[in-house]
């Protein structure tokens, strides 16, 4: 039987992205990106604007949603990950460098485990 569906948060700490120059300069021309709708008003719910995110990001199977602080790297099934998955989980675990959204030892989580496609 497979892994569950790769799901996984990581954040940076003292730093800020500008999604829109992360996005065209590290991950435009290698997967697919797309646009999120912003909420606003009312109908915003976050603790903190900088964790909505703006940007999906996509591989084969395995998709990220971008903030200025924050990347949740998902997959809606339970697949191998491919070449450009584990790309695009490089590329995020390095820009994104922690499991925890602060410095405290709170809320640690073990990256989940997954499998890849034999070549």
């Amino acid at each position: 039987m497979g892994f569950p569906p790769y799901h996984y948060v990581r954040w940076t700490w003292w730093k800020t992205y500008s999604v829109t120059d992360l996005v065209s300069r590290a991950l435009k021309d290698k997967f697919t990106v797309t646009l999120m709708k912003q909420i606003e008003g009312q109908e915003m719910i976050s603790l903190n604007r900088r964790d909505t995110p703006f940007m999906e990001v996509k591989a084969d199977t395995l998709s990220a949603y971008v903030a200025a602080s924050k990347a949740v790297l998902f997959q809606k099934e339970g697949t191998p990950f491919t070449e450009r998955d584990l790309e695009l989980r490089k590329t995020l675990l390095e820009l994104y460098s922690h499991a925890t959204p602060a410095p405290l030892p709170f809320f640690y989580r073990a990256e989940p485990a997954f499998q890849t496609r034999k070549r």
